[in-house]
């Protein structure tokens, strides 16, 4: 269920252990729409969630996995960010785009760096994070 199995090859994730095919499961869902996908960063700290997806080439994030991002962020203390990179090569001084949902909002903030600086935004916000959730704790 790889889209871009050339895209996929150039941008293997860290610790990559090989792939896996998981087209024998797509019967189940009766030809609907629905099929895996994957998140590129998650850390838990705390009961609380860090979520980011990245995309290159400013792509769109797929309907299918905008839904799912929106209902992991229902289930309360998980943060969502989306990042989108300018080139095909997923640099962090490439970053144009940042999108973050807290846990306490219903709507994204967008911040754009068409001038370089995003990855400075992401370091900061998610120092700020790391010590927020390190010193509270999460409960439904």
């Amino acid at each position: 269920m790889i889209k871009n199995n050339e895209n996929f090859n150039s941008n293997l994730p860290t610790g990559f252990d090989g792939k896996f095919d998981w087209d024998f499961l797509l019967p189940i869902f009766n030809g609907s729409k629905i099929a895996p996908t994957d998140i590129d960063f998650m850390l838990e700290r705390n009961d609380f969630f860090l979520v980011i997806e990245t995309k290159s080439n400013l792509a769109d994030i797929p309907m299918g996995q905008r839904i799912l991002l929106r209902a992991l962020h229902r289930r309360g203390g998980i943060t969502i960010m989306n990042v989108f990179y300018k080139g095909n090569e997923k640099n962090p001084e490439d970053i144009e785009i940042v999108q973050i949902l807290k846990p306490e909002k219903t709507e994204y903030e967008s911040y754009s760096f068409p001038n370089g600086g995003g990855d400075k935004f992401i370091y900061e916000f998610v120092s700020q994070w790391w010590n927020y959730v390190n010193n509270n704790e999460y409960f439904l």
